[in-house]
């Protein structure tokens, strides 16, 4: 007579659902750390291009005021013959007006007069270069403002040329985001916008 053994069976069934067990939290387990694996990988890979691309999206924001600033200010300038005697400064409160993203202290100006041939070749007259801007926000008076021969007012004269440089040194929003250890993304970069009109 063929007799079973039960409690050789039993053990058998007890091991096997144990290891069966076994595997379930091992691949529960790994799947965990997997996840923990991709989150902390997806962190620092996307972190810093994302941070990239906020910094990009906000230089092109500025670049896009400063040359708004720039073409506006000019057309102000070359339009405001016989109303103002500091056509920079006119050009200049126009640019501040149009582009409150910019800081004035980084904002500067070059005005330079001249005449343009018919080829459309633009001739700096001798003297006529003025600067505006910087630290003080407005036109530095060094000699735009003048009446005389030597001021900017003196060149404004119709069908003349002005041309007109503005440069910005460039801002980063991360200080106001709480985050200044990334204002490094933007440092040492400066934006420049120039226009050529015709003095109406």
């Amino acid at each position: 007579m063929h007799r079973t053994n039960h409690s050789s069976d039993l053990t058998s069934k007890t091991v096997k659902s144990a290891s069966r067990k076994s595997l379930r939290h091992r691949f529960r387990d790994e799947a965990g750390a997997t996840i923990v694996e991709f989150t902390l990988v997806m962190v620092f890979l996307f972190l810093p291009v994302m941070t990239s691309v906020v910094a990009l999206s906000w230089i092109m924001n500025q670049y896009l005021e400063l040359t708004n600033a720039v073409n506006l200010g000019a057309a102000a300038l070359a339009e405001s013959r016989g109303y103002t005697t500091d056509p920079c400064l006119t050009a200049e409160e126009q640019a501040y007006a149009v582009a409150p993203m910019l800081s004035p202290a980084n904002l500067t100006f070059q005005y330079t007069f001249g005449t343009m041939s018919s080829s459309g070749v633009f001739t700096p007259t001798s003297g006529a270069s003025f600067n505006g801007g910087g630290a003080a926000g407005k036109n530095d008076a060094s000699g735009c403002s003048a009446t005389g021969s030597t001021g900017a007012s003196a060149n404004m004269v119709a069908g003349n040329w002005v041309r007109v440089y503005g440069t910005y040194a460039c801002g980063s929003p991360f200080g106001a985001m709480g985050m200044g250890w990334l204002n490094s993304l933007a440092s040492g970069c400066h934006l420049t916008a120039v226009i050529t009109q015709v003095i109406q």
